[in-house]
């Protein structure tokens, strides 16, 4: 399975508040995704939950679940609903407390590819049709286009890079990359 983690942006439309859980922009990593090329009938069959940090041993990492999902040609959007922690010692008072606060406010999708990727001329590769595994909030974003914080339309579009950002990529994300996992 594969990850890319989006600073989360939110959005309101249709009287809901949308998190951005991924764009079509380049990533740190030199990376895009085409969020129409999303396959998420797996997901939302399973129940659209959201996890934190991409944990799938723990039951506590389940933080809730999408209520509404938008594919647009150059956004996935989610509108989280937050699960009640089930303990005074549950996790997820701190997981609240982080996202209300605007600690934690990267989201991330686990994506596994349908289709070989191609490289593109940011050093990375464009990835075609892909299935949404599960979509995580993460502290390390690899797309700060996904971020809670975003106000507006940015003018640029996936041509859209930073070098400079890209090559302070954390080490984690460049430890994981070469052992063959994603991070978006």
């Amino acid at each position: 399975m594969q990850h890319k983690t989006f600073e989360a942006t939110t959005k309101k439309q249709d009287g809901k508040t949308y998190w951005v859980a991924s764009t079509n922009h380049v990533d740190r990593e030199g990376d895009t995704v085409d969020p129409l090329q999303m396959d998420l009938s797996g997901w939302v069959r399973n129940g659209s939950v959201l996890l934190w940090g991409h944990d799938y041993v723990n039951m506590e990492s389940v933080i809730g679940r999408a209520v509404s999902v938008k594919q647009t040609p150059t956004e996935l959007l989610v509108v989280p609903e937050w699960r009640k922690p089930a303990s005074p010692t549950d996790r997820m008072h701190v997981a609240l407390s982080l996202i209300e606060q605007g600690f934690a406010k990267a989201m991330s999708i686990g994506f596994r590819a349908l289709e070989a990727p191609t490289k593109n001329s940011y050093g990375g590769v464009d990835y075609g049709k892909i299935e949404i595994l599960e979509i995580s909030v993460t502290q390390v974003p690899a797309n700060s286009f996904a971020s809670r914080n975003y106000r507006g339309r940015h003018a640029a579009g996936p041509g859209r890079t930073d070098r400079t950002v890209r090559a302070y990529a954390p080490a984690a994300i460049t430890r994981q990359r070469n052992q063959g996992g994603r991070t978006r």
